[in-house]
């Protein structure tokens, strides 16, 4: 479960590892240039014509302090790619990583890709118990663990372990009787 930086790591990562069950990406972005573009414009009012050599010199500092190059952080870029299944998630009032983000990437996205997006909820915001028990049945299909979901409807079974309602699974995954 990969969260805004996290989620565009999982997803660069899900093209090169085919042994990954599933991925949930929360909160992702297409691309870091893309982003970075788009936060120094709308919340810092960097015009596009200062950002760009500003950039340059930002990159050329990581590079030479960090050993990798913020211009290949790009989620978009390996999407094509991967066939991990995968469970976007968005907050609909993320002002940060806007929600076309993770829409754009589940469009791409070569394997099953679902995406949840979340009404009333913004980039940092908590998760709600019903988001996290769909994204909890989207890891135990993706991991084949089908025969440990709670009897009846999965999601509402788990959000209500969540929240502390309700009894635990039958048995535990991996684990006996």
């Amino acid at each position: 479960w990969g969260y805004s930086m996290g989620a565009a790591t999982a997803l660069m990562h899900a093209s090169r590892d085919p042994s990954l069950a599933g991925i949930v990406a929360d909160s992702p972005f297409c691309d870091l240039w893309q982003l970075i573009q788009e936060v120094c414009f709308h919340f810092l009012r960097v015009p596009p014509l200062l950002l760009r050599p500003l950039m340059h010199v930002v990159r050329f500092v990581i590079l030479h302090k960090a050993n990798f190059d913020i211009w290949q952080v790009s989620p978009q870029a390996h999407c094509g790619a991967s066939f991990v299944p995968a469970f976007f998630l968005h907050g609909a009032k993320d002002t940060f990583v806007a929600p076309d983000h993770s829409e754009k990437l589940r469009g791409i996205y070569s394997g099953e890709a679902q995406r949840l997006l979340m009404p009333e909820r913004a980039h940092a915001s908590p998760r709600s118990d019903a988001c996290t028990a769909r994204a909890a049945v989207f890891l135990v299909r993706a991991l084949r663990w089908e025969a440990h979901l709670p009897e009846g409807d999965g999601e509402r079974a788990f959000a209500g372990l969540l929240a502390g309602r309700g009894g635990a699974p039958a048995r535990a995954p991996g684990g006996g009787g």
